[in-house]
């Protein structure tokens, strides 16, 4: 699994791979955080997730049949770049968006110019158009800082099969915490012969 997470110190996401064991995780590290150099933006995330799949790809200890995204809050629209770009086995979201400026910003601060104002747009739909992976999404019922409508939108756009699971109260963090989220993702890799 290609864990791609909120952003910060991939470090900190390290216990969610007691979720899923059977899986061997790797956590990336965006440019700018962590041991990462580089500066954050939309473009040169987008090209580092396709050099870590090919690094891995290449790799003669991996099945590239197997290969996951995996990912949460902003690593989602990485995640369907990535799987726009490369033969993902499936993708896994967590409190996905269709687009930051124009939805997810839009929503929490209606009275600003989002598009306008914002440098990177990670407008992702036109790349879940190009999915070439199944993808399962897991949102929260009260999440506040990516409403349920923008993971909808975006999986609306998506190419491949998709389901979403919606976790009842769940909030943007906490559905990371929950065990109903984790049966869902492990039940969606079994049912495809990833794990």
């Amino acid at each position: 699994l290609l864990f791609y997470g909120q952003g910060g110190e991939a470090s900190r996401y390290f216990r969610l791979a007691e979720k899923v064991p059977e899986a061997a995780w790797a956590f990336i590290h965006y440019r700018g955080y962590g041991w990462s150099t580089g500066s954050p933006s939309e473009k040169g995330l987008f090209a580092d997730s396709l050099a870590v799949y090919d690094r891995f790809a290449a790799h003669p200890a991996i099945d590239t049949e197997r290969i996951v995204a995996l990912a949460g809050s902003l690593g989602t629209g990485i995640a369907t770049y990535l799987s726009a770009h490369r033969p993902l086995a499936a993708v896994v979201f967590f409190s996905p968006y269709d687009s930051i400026a124009g939805g997810v910003a839009r929503d929490l601060i209606p009275l600003l110019p989002t598009t306008l104002l914002m440098r990177n747009q990670f407008d992702v739909r036109k790349y879940a158009q190009k999915a070439k992976a199944p993808a399962l999404a897991i949102v929260g019922e009260a999440d506040a800082v990516i409403q349920m409508q923008r993971s909808q939108v975006l999986l609306e756009h998506w190419a491949q099969a998709r389901e979403m699971v919606v976790i009842p109260g769940g909030t943007h963090y906490s559905i990371y915490e929950e065990d109903i989220s984790w049966e869902a993702v492990r039940e969606f890799l079994a049912k495809l012969d990833i794990i």
